[in-house]
């Protein structure tokens, strides 16, 4: 039985999730590229599987489940990437503000994307937050990833 799982929900308090998107569309057309697409997947079910294997997925869920169980994962993975395109180019076009709330929420579905980590400390840093990248820091030691260690690394480094 597979409904019991944690199940990955995208909060419409995120930033241009409400705006209409004609608005969007005029305002800026990249932008609402990346929000369509996660617009798209809210209606989707979402799970994060990173670091479990097929094999594993098998044995806990069952043979029949694994398909399923997969594009459900796909759905994260696209949910994650698309988060992270949108922050970088929120961040090239100066709107930090807008992409802090999106890098937050990437992390704490557990992203091991590298520079959702760097791109969040740097926003913190020049806000004079260094608490939270040590929080940052402390969130990603439980991360099931191979990224683990170099995410860890990068953000101890930018501490100093």
């Amino acid at each position: 039985d597979i409904s019991s799982l944690e199940y990955i929900n995208i909060p419409d308090t995120l930033p241009y999730l409400n705006t209409p998107r004609e608005s969007l569309n005029d305002s800026n057309p990249e932008i609402a590229k990346y929000i369509n697409k996660i617009n798209s997947l809210k209606d989707s079910k979402i799970l994060n599987l990173t670091g479990i294997s097929n094999t594993d997925l098998k044995m806990q869920y069952g043979p029949a489940n694994l398909a399923t169980l997969s594009e459900y994962d796909d759905n994260y993975t696209e949910l994650v990437r698309t988060i992270a395109e949108l922050t970088h180019k929120l961040i090239e076009i100066n709107e930090p503000d807008n992409a802090r709330p999106w890098l937050e929420y990437s992390i704490s579905i557990n992203t091991d994307i590298k520079y959702c980590y760097t791109d969040l400390t740097d926003i913190y840093i020049l806000s004079e937050r260094p608490e939270k990248i040590r929080n940052l820091i402390s969130k990603t030691r439980h991360l099931n990833s191979s990224n683990k260690q170099i995410i860890i690394d990068n953000l101890t480094s930018k501490l100093r």
